[in-house]
């Protein structure tokens, strides 16, 4: 019955170190790791209003693209219809003066070859330069959510520091005990 008690004594010997250092554990570090928390939450709002914001932004450029590339589809369009009409109109005076307007014929279609070749050309930069844009502002946000994540995992790593301080100051505490 005597071990009993002395066991019993020796627990809660035991549980008042341990409340102790707890109590000490959150003297010194509760403060921190309640920031520290607060920052964590703090930062994954701020990655997901980003992550929304970008989404938003990639959406209304993408719209705006397509918006784009449909009026110069369109513009396109109407240029080689007035091209087709204004060809009907030449073949026409053509097959009443072959000799005279067959150069300036042979002009005309030249010309607009050239048009719609260089309406093909500004189609294709401009396709090109939102392609690169899209493509500038995708490695934007990849490189952004990298960073946070490095962030995010320096911070885990610096909680695992403290855990292990933590648990070395127990063990001493308990060696002097």
């Amino acid at each position: 019955m005597a071990t009993k008690k002395s066991s019993i004594s020796n627990d809660t010997a035991s549980n008042d170190a341990f409340g102790e250092l707890e109590q000490l554990r959150l003297i010194v570090f509760g403060q921190a790791k309640v920031e520290l928390e607060a920052k964590i939450d703090s930062l994954q709002q701020n990655l997901s209003a980003e992550i929304v914001e970008m989404s938003a932004q990639f959406s209304a450029n993408l719209s705006d693209l397509h918006k784009n590339m449909d009026a110069q589809f369109k513009a396109l369009s109407n240029a080689i219809s007035d091209v087709d009409s204004s060809r009907e109109a030449n073949k026409v005076a053509l097959d009443e003066t072959n000799s005279v307007l067959s150069s300036q014929l042979e002009m005309a279609e030249n010309a607009s070859k050239d048009d719609s070749d260089l309406i093909h050309k500004r189609i294709d930069e401009e396709v090109n330069k939102l392609e690169s844009t899209v493509d500038a502002s995708m490695h934007d946000i990849l490189a952004q959510l990298e960073r946070v994540t490095t962030e995010l995992t320096s911070s885990k790593t610096d909680r695992k520091t403290l855990a292990q301080l933590l648990a070395t100051m127990a063990s001493n505490l308990d060696a002097d005990n």
